[in-house]
């Protein structure tokens, strides 16, 4: 019977604390996920495509620049690319902007992807040519005579060029993307 109370007074904590957690969270949608004022008129929600949630941001802030990750205007702490994109804060220390770390995640993934293959194809190592490379010089890639359109989700480039019998693997990576789209990718 004491087996019995303990445990219902710890279920009654669990869910004490989960209600908690909601009240803060409805809390939370009293202000705009941007600038952090309190909400007053109109305000939009906005689809968090890193949280996969959707938030509250004031009128004044939907005319800020959009972030590239999250896809929800960004703040006063936003960075601008080279290409044009812009990173909120929250997703400007999750994306990688470093080539030489990109090249080291590529080499990574290449090693768990021979030891996944290994028994039935060999990657190549001398015939791949990695690079990092922003949005503008990207979509230059897809570019071909006859054919202006593009995707604008491209996240990388793969050619084969074949010269004098020997072929190379040229691999183009966007940059800025977050680590695990950049692995994936």
């Amino acid at each position: 019977m004491l087996h019995d109370r303990r445990m219902s007074l710890s279920f009654v904590a669990v869910i004490f604390a989960w209600l908690l957690g909601i009240s803060g969270a409805w809390a939370d949608a009293d202000h705009c996920a941007v600038c952090r004022k309190p909400l007053e008129g109109k305000f939009y929600m906005w689809e968090d495509r890193v949280e996969h949630q959707r938030v509250a941001v004031c009128a004044k802030c939907t005319a800020l620049p959009i972030c590239y990750v999250c896809g929800v205007p960004t703040g006063d702490d936003r960075t601008r690319l080279p290409d044009g994109r812009v990173l909120c804060a929250r997703d400007r220390e999750t994306v990688v902007l470093d080539e030489d770390k990109a090249l080291d995640i590529c080499r990574e993934v290449k090693e768990l992807m021979d030891r996944q293959f290994s028994r039935f194809i060999s990657i190549p190592d001398s015939n791949v040519v990695v690079s990092v490379i922003d949005r503008v010089n990207l979509m230059e890639l897809f570019k071909t005579p006859g054919n202006d359109l593009s995707c604008p989700n491209a996240l990388g480039y793969t050619e084969r060029k074949t010269n004098n019998l020997q072929t190379t693997y040229h691999i183009h990576l966007l940059s800025g993307l977050p680590e695990s789209s950049l692995k994936a990718t």
